[in-house]
């Protein structure tokens, strides 16, 4: 059986595990679905591998031809991790959105290490955010026509179940719409709330009429759980600014996020001007009165209208 053969049974019997009655297959559907998006992008290296498989090896070795032309090897029993996939794709030029793929693998793990929290409908949360990738995977990356490879059934029932999820997620957002949120930060970090106990996204408000953000009863509709809004926020939050703070740690900058003053949380956001939790925000044009710094949250609660770095100054000198 070929890798690619591979990757497309996985696919397949994923499929077959989530429409099975059997709640104990529930765990292989999403095992097997995750493995056959890797054995995808492993297809993608084998292709592009100048033998057939030295791509696909965690480490590689350069070795000259019988022409005298550079090539690679590679070596050792070890296949690439998908740390290494996405390191391999960026530097050969694959063009690929990795979301959906991690997100899918993040689920994997939640529902192996919380006991099947969630079950069925955390499943089915991450066969349809595989839907994305496996289409990208094997449309884009790989030039095939997915309902041709994995046939008709396979791929109707995928697109089923990503219609169906998609139905319940939009029918949980539609509940949140009524909140009028503090701030902007927070109306955009609505969008990524997840839930903290299963991780899924079919987070609802229990009275879809209220309208106070700090009067809000969340719950989960994957494992029913009631879910509190500091955690819900911070983690929303978090994911929200997640690519501006690998930015400022990687290539230096101001921290997207700061602990906020006043409810000492981790969701005051900058671009939004204030905390996403309680609503807390800077003046407009806050700056130091002795270097025109911008003041941070902490800053500006002191009230003296000084940088931290002034601030110490004077009070070294008194």
């Amino acid at each position: 059986m070929s890798l690619f053969e591979n990757a497309l049974h996985s696919i397949q019997i994923g499929v077959e595990d989530l429409a099975s009655s059997d709640g104990r297959r529930v765990l292989s559907a999403v095992r097997n679905v995750q493995a056959g998006l890797v054995l995808l992008c492993k297809e993608k290296l084998r292709r592009l591998s100048p033998d057939g498989d030295a791509l696909l090896k965690e480490k590689l070795e350069p070795v000259l031809g019988p022409d005298g032309a550079m090539t690679w090897r590679g070596t050792g029993k070890k296949t690439v991790d998908i740390q290494g996939i996405k390191e391999r794709f960026k530097s050969l030029k694959v063009t690929f959105d990795w979301t959906a793929v991690d997100k899918v693998t993040q689920i994997r793990n939640d529902m192996e290490h919380l006991f099947y929290k969630g079950g069925s409908e955390l499943a089915k949360e991450a066969v349809s955010n595989a839907f994305v990738a496996i289409r990208t995977l094997l449309a884009t990356v790989l030039d095939e026509e997915p309902v041709a490879v994995l046939g008709a059934e396979c791929w109707g029932a995928l697109l089923q179940n990503n219609a169906l999820f998609e139905h319940e997620r939009k029918a949980c957002r539609e509940t949140l719409v009524s909140i009028k949120w503090l701030t902007e930060g927070a109306d955009a970090a609505a969008e990524k709330f997840c839930c903290p106990e299963c991780g899924s996204a079919l987070v609802k408000q229990v009275d879809p009429d209220n309208e106070e953000q700090d009067d809000a009863e969340f719950l989960c509709s994957a494992c029913g759980e009631g879910i509190e809004l500091v955690p819900l926020m911070v983690a929303a939050v978090e994911e929200l600014t997640s690519w501006e703070a690998y930015i400022a740690v990687t290539d230096g900058g101001e921290a997207p996020v700061a602990d906020c003053p006043q409810c000492m949380e981790e969701t005051y956001i900058f671009e939004q001007g204030g905390c996403a939790l309680c609503g807390y925000s800077v003046a407009e044009g806050a700056q130091c009165a002795v270097c025109g710094e911008r003041l941070s949250p902490h800053d500006f609660a002191e009230g003296d209208e000084l940088c931290a770095c002034h601030r110490h100054q004077i009070n070294k000198d008194d």
